[in-house]
């Protein structure tokens, strides 16, 4: 007979956001400490504000941590940085990276509010002078990962738990799916982030992240120092 094991599944974007605003640093750029992330993902059962959650993963090894992001365009001036980030945390291990991609897109309800303009017979290029029509970032590619991860490491029997740190009630279903084969599933989210209700109803079990342990993750990113001059 196999070994227990589990397996930690990690929406960053998510615990990135939520876990700055429970820290009070949401405007201060932050960045993962990967080995910090992995090692809370292989033990944090053995530290007592956890203790609950023992019974579920302390009889069961740690396999990885699953971790997924979005990634901009190559053309993207941004891209290279972020590659670099990425290609660090990918070097850590028992982290395992999986990438979606980040679309611009210009949102529907501005086309609305362009019209909305003009039919007050409002000078468009007056009214932006005000106010800026600005392009969103929104994540493509993500929750199918993370959903295709889900539903195979519970169905191969890969991982006799999962402890899920995400929000997106787009996971309701594979988690239907993986508690449907034997498969014990745990909801972590930083303080008072929103999650959606379903998750929270569906999940075994909840496992709120110590602000604590949110500092060791997260750290601040110094300000790049400026090029130096050539003699």
């Amino acid at each position: 007979m196999l070994a227990a094991s589990y397996a930690v599944i990690v929406d960053a974007g998510f615990l990135m956001a939520a876990g700055a605003r429970a820290l009070g640093l949401a405007r201060q750029p932050l960045a993962f400490d990967g080995a910090e992330c992995v090692m809370w993902c292989g033990g944090f059962h053995r530290r007592p504000q956890y203790a609950q959650f023992a019974p579920i993963f302390e009889s069961a090894s740690f396999l990885r941590a699953y971790w997924y992001d979005a990634a901009y365009d190559p053309a993207d001036r941004r891209f290279r940085a972020q590659r670099a980030t990425f290609d660090a945390l990918a070097l850590v291990p028992g982290l395992y990276l999986r990438l979606g991609h980040l679309q611009v897109i210009r949102p529907s309800w501005q086309r609305q509010v362009r019209r909305a303009v003009r039919a007050c017979g409002v000078d468009l290029a007056v009214f932006e002078r005000h106010f800026e029509f600005r392009s969103e970032l929104t994540q493509k590619g993500v929750d199918s990962l993370m959903t295709l991860d889900l539903v195979n490491l519970a169905r191969d029997r890969a991982v006799d738990a999962i402890l899920l740190v995400s929000g997106d009630r787009d996971l309701e279903e594979p988690m239907r799916v993986a508690q449907g084969v034997g498969c014990t599933v745990v909801l972590a989210y930083p303080p008072r982030a929103g999650v959606a209700t379903t998750l929270r109803q569906l999940a075994d079990a909840q496992l709120e992240i110590d602000p604590s342990d949110l500092r060791q993750m997260l750290v601040p990113v110094a300000p790049a120092a400026p090029a130096a001059r050539s003699a």
